[in-house]
């Protein structure tokens, strides 16, 4: 069996890379300076040698003849690594295509050439990475072939000629080679798979629905919504494919592929609260239902319970996306049940609102914002309650 690389070389690029990344995200940026930022990520590669008239198979032995010295992993490990990803695809997805052709549809009246230079330099850059994917996923003995109903990758193993549609893990190790299935799944990410009926748009493996740099000086982590499309049902009809469920994820740090973690995940087309997808989120409100059943039944037989003193509160740390505080004030009556949620990033919250239909107004739900200790000034308001 073929070992997969490690994916621990120095990652000297990365500071150079999220400063090239400072100037893409920033809005005051320029066109010319974005298209610059790429560009420069782009260069840290090193020469790429590919004449215009190679054949894809001059191509392939040229690739294969490359030496661990101008090997291009390390370089796509840090680009990964640097959180880069994301950002690149939002731009290649900003530009509206042809459901049919993918072609940019140039009289949109949001695209001019500023715009599709810069998407064609994002195009280019993760398009290498996708060469470099491929390059590992055949190192372990892989195939990347289309699949002609889907539009989606596939892979063939070259020995034993069995097919999956789940892309191959090449991390042995998930908390140090993650990269290396990120740089893998580039292969499937720049191809569309199929339309979205819903919308009238091109269909995306993961579109990035908004992203936010975090700032280095606040210590914030990068925050990420993506939509995922979810993997239809075996025997599903070509009306099916072409009108699959997307899966809306916020994503906490670095983007660690479509089975990465994520702080929620929602279906976008429900109502916030009505279910709940996460296992510990339905534990947690398992645990706050039985509490509530216990502290009715201990109260019943008392003649001097109000109905204050049969209130609960419960305490959440962390908004993520909203569906917990939510679904639990969908159930229970404000004059029963109050959730005060503390959030160290008014950004969660911003994103909670805008991309997961979150209100923070809403009955029975308070969202504090939990500051660094060196912002809170001697007049701060302070709140002292009991949780159940």
């Amino acid at each position: 069996m073929t070992s997969s690389p490690s994916s621990s070389p120095s990652s000297s690029f990365v500071p150079q890379i999220r400063a090239s990344l400072r100037r893409l995200t920033s809005a005051s940026s320029s066109a010319a300076t974005k298209i610059d930022a790429v560009e420069s990520m782009l260069n840290l590669r090193g020469p790429v040698h590919r004449a215009s008239d190679e054949t894809p198979e001059e191509e392939e032995n040229e690739r294969g003849e490359e030496n661990i010295d101008n090997s291009p992993i390390p370089w796509a490990i840090d680009i990964v690594r640097a959180n880069a990803v994301l950002p690149l695809l939002r731009i290649i997805q900003s530009v509206p295509r042809n459901v049919e052709t993918f072609e940019p549809i140039e009289d949109d009246g949001q695209v001019n050439d500023e715009t599709l230079k810069l998407a064609d330099s994002a195009l280019i850059l993760l398009a290498e990475l996708a060469n470099v994917g491929q390059i590992l996923l055949e190192g372990v003995g892989f195939e990347v072939i289309r699949d002609e109903e889907t539009g989606s990758c596939a892979y063939v193993n070259v020995e034993s000629g069995m097919r999956t549609n789940e892309l191959p893990r090449l991390a042995m190790d998930t908390d140090e080679d993650w990269p290396l299935d990120v740089v893998c799944e580039c292969v499937s990410l720049l191809a569309p798979s199929g339309v979205d009926e819903k919308r009238g748009e091109v269909l995306w493996q993961v579109k990035v629905v908004d992203f936010k740099l975090g700032e280095e000086d606040r210590q914030e982590e990068d925050l990420a919504v993506v939509d995922v499309a979810l993997e239809e049902e075996e025997g599903g009809t070509e009306e099916d494919i072409r009108a699959r469920d997307v899966a809306r994820a916020l994503i906490r740090g670095s983007w660690r592929g479509s089975n990465g973690k994520v702080e929620g995940e929602v279906n976008p087309e429900e109502v916030l609260g009505c279910a709940l997808d996460a296992w510990k989120d339905a534990m947690f409100a398992s645990a706050v239902h039985l509490a509530r059943e216990r502290k009715l039944t201990s109260q019943s037989s008392s003649a001097s319970s109000t109905s204050s003193s049969l209130s609960t509160t419960v305490l959440i740390f962390g908004l993520r996306d909203g569906s917990l505080p939510a679904f639990l004030a969908r159930r229970y009556p404000s004059s029963e049940l109050e959730c005060v949620v503390v959030e160290n990033d008014k950004r969660v919250v911003e994103f909670a609102e805008k991309h997961f239909k979150f209100s923070s107004k809403r009955s029975g739900v308070e969202v504090k914002m939990l500051l660094p200790m060196n912002e809170y000034s001697s007049d701060a308001e302070t709140r002292d309650f009991k949780c159940d």
